[in-house]
């Protein structure tokens, strides 16, 4: 998507995209299953802490490239809107949630739902990996930052919708 969105950026070989993707979280997640199918007590016992890892890693991430490239900011912005980024964003968004709602089983299951917004706001990780390894370029990675906030913001008004939908069929039904 950055290539299409930001003209005149290239993108490394797939090969070394992969090879950061596999490194980076593919080993680190069989290395995690292993530990949960063999030892599962210390497993459940260490969610916690990963889970608080986990969130204070995202929060570092949008404060430290916050910080460091407040300078650039606001050019960073008038990049992203001039050359449709937000329109992107929200399509990119948007056609994710489409996909993992549409596969996610039969008509009228919560599998659709769960399906949809878990496709929908996903592997924004994933995505920081690849970008932060293959360039160095500020605004490139404040387009994937600003993708994750648009999905923050869509996923949320799209779940909280969900949520009275359910409530009105309870309290109707």
């Amino acid at each position: 998507m950055i290539p299409f969105v930001l003209p005149g950026v290239a993108v490394d070989p797939p090969g070394a995209t992969a090879f950061s993707l596999i490194v980076f979280m593919l080993i680190p997640l069989i290395i995690c299953l292993g530990i949960r199918t063999r030892y599962e007590s210390f497993a459940k016992k260490a969610v916690p802490a990963a889970d608080a890892i986990t969130n204070l890693s995202i929060v570092a991430i949008f404060l430290i490239f916050g910080i460091a490239f407040l300078t650039r900011l606001g050019d960073f912005f008038s990049q992203f809107t001039g050359t449709g980024g937000i329109v992107v964003a929200v399509i990119f968004i948007l056609g994710a949630w489409a996909i993992g709602y549409f596969t996610g089983g039969p008509p009228l299951q919560e599998t659709q739902t769960v399906l949809g917004f878990g496709t929908g706001f996903r592997n924004i990780s994933a995505a920081l990996l690849v970008v932060t390894t293959n360039f160095t370029e500020p605004a490139i990675i404040l387009m994937v930052l600003a993708i994750t906030i648009f999905g923050v913001i869509i996923i949320g008004i799209m779940v909280g919708a969900d949520y009275r939908r359910h409530l009105r069929e309870e309290t109707n039904g």
